[in-house]
């Protein structure tokens, strides 16, 4: 995946239009559920919901989404236009939420590896590493299993459980008759979790092999498309995973991350945030959003990095953490 497609919503109110705000659309090829022909005809009519006079009660994002009758659109406008008006409602800084991360608190990432040969894997584990990430999550299922299991235990024997958490993500990458063993197989490295071990329709299909895992398993793709409160309920209670990873711009936006947050905590399953290859717009809200919840596990928002820049921002991952620099400005 070389490039991506993303389109940027500014807003304002008619009588001040010095003040926008600026919110992105940026639905991922393969796994949102909308397209680009979609998503250009829901901007045409996102135009008219936007014209609503007044301003909502407060500022949840249920709220904003109501008043402006914005859950008839896709999941990637939701999480675009909520971000633009909570900016413009904020005064136009840059400020989506009230939350320690806008104020300068930074936020615990894992760092992630992407898939590549296993050579270039353990390699940009050890860059990880060495640049202060204490948890690192790695894309495996692309190789055979032989190597990844070698490079994960090259790695392990270098850093232990105590000096660094290993997660998984497989994407959906094993199939049913092999994930038993592979996953046996895995939890001798000290896994702290492994996303998406089988895809969609396996995972429903064969659910007690999420719930036997030696690794615990965390719920990512499975999570698209399930907008409702009682199916959200449905697959906590029948899934039974050990934690939910959430993506605001894939999964619903904001209103639907925070149900998804408050039913995951209700059922005591865990959770952490990721985001989807958002430019740092998107990532800036996404972790404004995140930092409210005051998190102890590492999250998902070191992707930012993943594209160059298109304009300068204040957003820089040091020594494991995700920083808003306070004293640099963005720059479109």
């Amino acid at each position: 995946m070389k490039d991506r497609d993303c389109w940027f919503l500014k807003v304002s109110f008619d009588d001040q239009p010095e003040i926008t705000g600026l919110g992105e659309v940026a639905p991922l090829e393969g796994l949102s559920l909308e397209n680009n022909i979609r998503i250009e005809s829901e901007l045409i009519r996102l135009k008219d919901s936007l014209k609503m006079q007044g301003r909502p009660a407060d500022l949840e994002p249920v709220t904003v989404e109501e008043f402006y009758g914005l859950r008839q659109f896709s999941s990637s406008i939701r999480f675009g236009a909520v971000s633009a008006l909570l900016d413009l409602f904020n005064g136009g800084n840059s400020k989506i939420f009230d939350s320690p991360f806008f104020d300068g608190s930074p936020i615990s990432i894992n760092g992630l590896v992407w898939m590549d040969d296993a050579d270039q894997m353990l390699e940009s584990a050890e860059k990880k590493i060495k640049a202060g990430f204490n948890c690192i999550k790695i894309k495996v299922g692309s190789l055979r299993f032989e190597d990844e299991c070698s490079m994960i235990e090259q790695i392990r024997l270098k850093y232990g459980v105590d000096r660094l958490t290993i997660r998984l993500d497989a994407n959906g990458a094993f199939s049913p008759g092999e994930a038993e063993s592979k996953l046996k197989k895995l939890s001798e490295y000290g896994i702290h979790s492994i996303e998406q071990p089988l895809n969609f329709n396996d995972t429903l299909q064969f659910p007690q092999l999420l719930k036997t895992s030696p690794i615990p398993v965390a719920l990512d793709e499975q999570l698209i498309g399930i907008y409702t409160k009682q199916q959200k309920i449905e697959l906590i209670k029948t899934l039974q995973p050990a934690f939910l990873v959430i993506k605001p711009g894939l999964t619903g936006g904001f209103a639907e991350a925070k149900e998804w947050i408050s039913l995951a905590e209700a059922s005591e399953t865990g959770w952490w945030i990721t985001s989807a290859l958002e430019s740092p717009v998107g990532l800036n809200a996404i972790a404004q959003f995140t930092s409210q919840f005051q998190p102890e596990l590492p999250q998902g928002l070191g992707t930012g990095n993943v594209f160059e820049d298109l304009f300068e921002h204040p957003l820089v991952v040091e020594n494991g953490y995700l920083v808003l620099k306070k004293d640099q400005k963005w720059s479109f």
